[in-house]
């Protein structure tokens, strides 16, 4: 089993779920406090999903390099699936179980 390609897989699908309920949240947030709200929504969806995406890109990296700043980043990445995203704790297992089997 290539492990590099179901850690591009996990992450990918991280991505996306995380720019869904980002956009999610942006909308929420917008229609609450604005009046014009598809403005309130991208000012708010596009820097979001960005930071989003870049953390993901640094978490696949902390799981596939041995560069101790991105490491750290992985780890960040994988508390706050436990603690914070709903589908989480199964992308935290599965983060877990790559981290596991890259090390072999």
């Amino acid at each position: 089993m290539n492990h590099t390609r179901v850690a591009k897989v996990v992450f990918a699908l991280d991505a996306v779920l995380g720019t869904l309920a980002v956009g999610g949240a942006a909308l929420y947030g917008a229609a609450w406090s604005s009046e014009n709200v598809w403005e309130a929504f991208f000012t708010t969806f596009a820097p979001f999903t960005v930071l989003w995406l870049l953390i993901c890109y640094a978490a696949y990296k902390g799981l596939t390099s041995g560069n101790i700043i991105l490491k750290f980043v992985f780890w960040a990445y994988v508390l706050f699936n436990v603690f914070v995203f709903p589908v989480g704790t199964a992308i935290s297992a599965a983060s877990i179980w790559l981290w596991r089997e890259l090390r072999k």
